[in-house]
């Protein structure tokens, strides 16, 4: 069992203990980047993949690439990046079958496990 946030505790309690319906995932995604874009989130991003066995390089905005899948992957780097939880944990809540892919699932930089590891009791005085 996964336990609730208390953000999802509060819809539930406001809505009688049900999970309201409402936006099937591609019209949730397509108003997602609507907002997304009207706050600005216009960053300019560079990506790379393999298309027909060739790489391909490809230029968009940031609102343009969020989707309701970027707040599981979000999720999950942020709960490892905190320290907070066991790395066993939280892939028990992605559902990964490995920690392998978990850790290609989130996806840290160098610039991340910097900051996670400059913390450690080892780097200080």
């Amino acid at each position: 069992k996964v336990p609730a946030h208390d953000y999802v505790k509060e819809i539930f309690a406001k809505y009688g203990g049900f999970i309201p319906s409402g936006l099937c995932i591609q019209y949730f995604n397509k108003y997602l980047k609507v907002i997304m874009k009207e706050i600005g989130l216009n960053d300019i991003i560079t990506y790379s993949y393999t298309k027909g066995g060739k790489l391909v390089t490809a230029t968009r905005e940031k609102w343009e690439l969020i989707s309701s899948h970027t707040a599981r992957r979000s999720a999950a780097t942020n709960m490892y990046l905190t320290g907070r939880m066991k790395t066993f944990e939280i892939i028990k809540l992605t559902g990964h079958r490995s920690e392998q892919n978990f850790f290609r699932y989130i996806r840290l930089t160098g610039d991340d496990t910097a900051r996670n590891i400059s913390g450690d009791m080892f780097f200080r005085k």
